[in-house]
């Protein structure tokens, strides 16, 4: 009995489970139909009218219908069977109206841009024919008025590729092949008439675009029509008219005093120079313009003697010195030495920055693999052009086999001659040193350090193990790309220095010599491989710069040692010390925070420390201090007519005290200019003019 009931709830339970796994819970089925509601609501905004939004009707489509597949287990609950069947049909409905329209879309673009065209729509029309090309990349009409359209711009290379890439499909009709040949017969010869008679009108740059272009093109010429060498005699006259008209632009910059303006069209000059080398020869009248500029850059820095310029200066020695670089020899050697005297320095260098940044060691690829650096002056953008179009591009690769084996399974046998390699396997390692170090220099040039030094590391190893180190091709591979990507290592030195060169200048800004100094010294040790020239002038001047009011700083901590020991006395007298030095070298033109004597004998509140320290300091002949010390005492509510005595006093000595000429001009022009103009001290006003002219008939020889 007792078995029977137990059989019997089994029995119950099993049944009553299988009811409730067929019973979806409230707050689920609610959700699926939101969703079955959503793609329903979706689905029925699709509309045979919307062209531009079938892509998008399609893949609305295609989630819908994925969406309907997943619900098909729950088809057992009658509200939901409802809205499957419904958006079922929706589907079914809406997808024979995108499969229909996405085949035609291209067609269609293309007939919406030549009704766009008849209504001078020029802008509406191109866009079409760009969804047009997109929807079908080789719809011919579209690509015939694109190719039109770039033509009339001007755009040669855009108008040639697409007529180019038209004509390679075998399968196109003789009527639209014949169109599209006309087309590019007519865009090369009418190029080249607008480029010869661009050339003729002295629009050389416009010329030079164009003929690059066609040049570009001839490389693929699949009508034959090309003629190379009238293409590139036209350019090379080009490129010197180019040059000329640089020129022209500097000479009439400097003949306006606008230096700044040809000394930026000079550095312009010098980089189109070097891209050009070949076809420039002479190139005299740009070293005249250069030493021109440098001779104005110079001749301004020297008159800009305030502290309040000192950026601007620095700039312009930068900027000197950088042209100079441009001639070198003896000319760069000479305008050094008269940077030298301009800032100071018997020398150009500073012997402690120095033996900072020679100590550092170089960090550059150069150096590593010295073995494959052969050549240095290579032009090697466009070496590498060469090595990557054989190399790098390659198209149809008839070692694959070869590679796979160097780069995946690493079969090939150590062997100690080439001879015995294979000339497959030959080719199989320059291609491999090619791609590996065409990945390096993008490496480098996102910043990936490690994966360039880990790229040219096994590639060395790899050379090293079949003895191809001594290759040719592999060596001139190498030697390019080395030096390509040490020169783009050297770009990103120079950046970590101009960076420190900001930082530094925010430094002085902050008052933060100190972090200043750090700055400058860790920016000497930042270098290159022995190939990288950095130039790290900002950060020698910006030393002189900061040499004073570091000097300004550490004086400070001392004298505030002073009166931390209780030394008030000494305190006030070495305070009034620091700040002649503050006055004389204009650190407050350099923001260096600096509180005035008075003031801090005012905060100290006794009148008679004053009258004290005024003593004190006439004592040590600090009479421009003594002035300060003075105004405290206005400070503490004294009047004129009390202290009438000792303005006298002070007035008289300040005067009549011995200087040079400038020197007494510049004490006269502070002192009016801070108290010419505050009766309070019109008892020393009056003794210093007074006196003045004493001091001025005694010197007067002078």
């Amino acid at each position: 009995m007792n078995k029977k009931k137990l059989f019997a709830f089994v029995l119950f339970v099993l049944v009553f489970c299988g009811l409730s796994a067929q019973v979806l819970s409230p707050s689920t089925k609610k959700d699926i139909i939101s969703q079955f509601n959503k793609h329903i609501k979706t689905i029925s905004c699709i509309s045979s009218e919307n062209f531009d939004l079938m892509s998008v009707y399609k893949y609305q489509l295609d989630q819908a219908e994925d969406f309907l597949k997943k619900q098909q287990v729950n088809n057992f609950d009658n509200d939901i069977y409802a809205k499957n069947l419904e958006l079922k049909l929706l589907i079914e409905q809406n997808r024979e109206i995108v499969e229909f329209m996405i085949p035609r879309m291209s067609d269609w673009y293309y007939k919406k841009a030549v009704f766009a065209n008849l209504n001078n729509k020029k802008q509406e029309a191109y866009n079409y024919l760009l969804k047009s090309v997109e929807a079908d990349s080789m719809n011919v009409m579209a690509n015939y008025e694109l190719a039109k359209i770039y033509l009339d711009s001007f755009q040669v290379s855009k108008a040639t590729d697409r007529l180019t890439h038209i004509l390679k499909d075998d399968s196109l009709a003789l009527e639209e092949s014949q169109l599209c040949k006309n087309l590019l017969t007519f865009a090369y010869d009418k190029n080249v008439i607008t480029s010869l008679a661009f050339i003729k009108e002295g629009k050389y740059s416009d010329a030079e675009d164009i003929l690059l272009q066609l040049q570009s093109y001839c490389k693929n010429d699949i009508l034959n029509i090309c003629k190379p060498n009238l293409i590139d005699e036209n350019i090379n006259i080009c490129k010197n008219g180019i040059y000329k008209d640089h020129i022209k632009v500097a000479k009439t910059a400097v003949d306006k005093q606008k230096t700044k303006v040809a000394g930026d069209f000079l550095v312009n000059t010098y980089d189109y120079l070097q891209r050009n080398r070949g076809e420039i020869a002479d190139t005299s009248d740009f070293d005249d313009m250069v030493k021109i500029v440098v001779g104005n850059y110079l001749a301004t820095a020297k008159g800009l003697v305030e502290a309040k310029n000192n950026e601007a200066r620095i700039d312009l020695i930068h900027k000197a010195k950088e042209l100079a670089s441009m001639l070198g020899g003896d000319y760069e050697t000479d305008v050094l030495k008269q940077i030298a005297l301009l800032q100071g320095t018997t020398t150009t260098t500073d012997p402690v920055l120095d033996s900072l940044e020679n100590a550092a060691p170089n960090t550059g690829y150069a150096d590593k693999y010295p073995e494959f650096v052969k050549d240095t002056t290579a032009n090697v953008e466009k070496e590498i052009e060469k090595i990557e179009e054989k190399f790098v591009y390659v198209k149809v690769n008839n070692y694959e086999k070869a590679v796979e084996v160097l780069e995946k399974t690493n079969e090939l046998p150590s062997i100690k001659s080439t001879k015995n390699i294979g000339s497959s396997n030959i080719s199989a390692i320059r291609e491999v040193t090619a791609k590996r170090m065409h990945k390096a220099e993008y490496a480098i040039f996102q910043d990936d350090v490690l994966t360039a030094d880990s790229l040219v590391d096994i590639t060395e190893k790899m050379l090293a193990k079949y003895n191809m180190k001594n290759d040719s091709v592999v060596v001139k591979i190498m030697n390019n790309y080395l030096i390509a990507i040490d020169k783009r290592v050297c770009q990103k030195k120079q950046e970590e220095v101009d960076v420190m060169v900001h930082n530094i200048l925010d430094c002085i800004r902050k008052n933060d010599f100190y972090l200043a100094e750090e700055y400058i010294n860790i920016g000497m040790q930042i270098k290159g491989s022995s190939e990288c020239k950095l130039n790290k002038q900002k950060l020698r001047a910006l030393k002189r710069q900061i040499e004073q009011p570091l000097e300004y700083v550490k004086t400070k901590e001392s004298v505030d040692e002073l009166l931390a020991q209780g030394d008030t006395a000494r305190f006030l007298k070495e305070y009034a010390a620091l700040e002649n030095f503050y006055i004389t070298h204009s650190l407050r033109e350099m923001s260096v925070q600096h509180k005035p004597i008075k003031d801090i004998i005012f905060e100290f509140g006794s009148d008679e420390l004053a009258v004290n320290t005024i003593e004190n300091l006439m004592k040590y002949r600090q009479y421009e201090q003594g002035v300060e010390a003075l105004a405290a005492l206005k400070e503490f509510g004294y009047k004129s007519r009390h202290t009438k005595k000792i303005q006298k006093q002070l007035g008289k000595m300040m005067s009549l005290e011995e200087s040079k000429r400038n020197d007494k001009i510049a004490q006269s022009n502070r002192l009016m200019y801070k108290y010419g103009e505050d009766k309070w001290f019109k008892y020393l006003i009056k003794s210093y003019n007074k006196n003045l002219i004493k001091w001025n008939k005694l010197h007067k020889e002078n």
